[in-house]
């Protein structure tokens, strides 16, 4: 490989929403602070990257050391960084900035990790099912937290249940106020 630095993708590494699981044990996605079951990436410090709105994180129920915890470090456990296009999410390992890697490539670690989300974003645009880019609204959202990884069909039924029975149904998802539904 030319760029030793790009990840290998394979189109079954794809998860979609709501349907996506941990990718080791199969374990279901969890709620982040605010009900959503995936979480933008938010530039802390400096100018962001190029495709810094394309990544986020997603969650499980599990212990699993993903793509972001190690054994030395279990704080992050069942946490996983992706690449994401639409309802299509696809898993991207970062190098660190203490890599020996960097010197050998000659690169920065935001340049390398900028990279390899540019490749996820074009490798998801080239495999995911195109249906699933097309992105995600409010309802969906609601929907994905209402099913954690249940098909839509049964996550449609639970709203239903909680519709009739007069539960509340906004505090499980967070809806942005300015795409309320009157």
């Amino acid at each position: 490989m030319d760029k030793p630095w790009l990840l290998a993708f394979r189109a079954n590494q794809i998860l979609y929403f709501p349907t996506y699981v941990c990718p080791q044990c199969g374990a279901k996605p969890v709620t982040m602070a605010g009900g959503s079951l995936y979480e933008p990436f938010r530039t802390l410090t400096g100018a962001g990257m190029e495709y810094d709105p394309y990544f986020g994180y997603v969650r499980f129920d599990c212990s699993c050391h993903l793509n972001m915890s190690t054994k030395e470090d279990p704080s992050l456990a069942g946490s996983l960084r992706v690449a994401r296009l639409g309802d299509a999410l696809l898993p991207v390992s970062f190098v660190s900035m203490y890599s020996p890697d960097l010197a050998t490539w000659g690169m920065h670690a935001a340049a390398v990790n900028n990279e390899r989300v540019r490749q996820a974003v074009q490798f998801l645009a080239a495999n995911a099912d195109q249906k699933a880019l097309t992105g995600s609204d409010p309802l969906k959202e609601l929907v994905y937290a209402v099913s954690a990884g249940r098909s839509p069909n049964s996550a449609y039924q639970a709203l239903k249940a909680m519709i009739q029975v007069g539960a509340p149904v906004w505090p499980l998802g967070r809806v942005p106020t300015e795409n309320k539904v009157v």
